[in-house]
């Protein structure tokens, strides 16, 4: 893994992409 991701960079970016499955499920 690139050492410039930090493990609350990727968990932001988890929560963000979840958030987006979640809204293009409900749409």
């Amino acid at each position: 893994m690139n050492p410039g991701w930090t493990e609350d960079r990727v968990g932001a970016l988890k929560k963000l992409w979840l958030e987006g499955q979640s809204a293009s499920q409900i749409a």
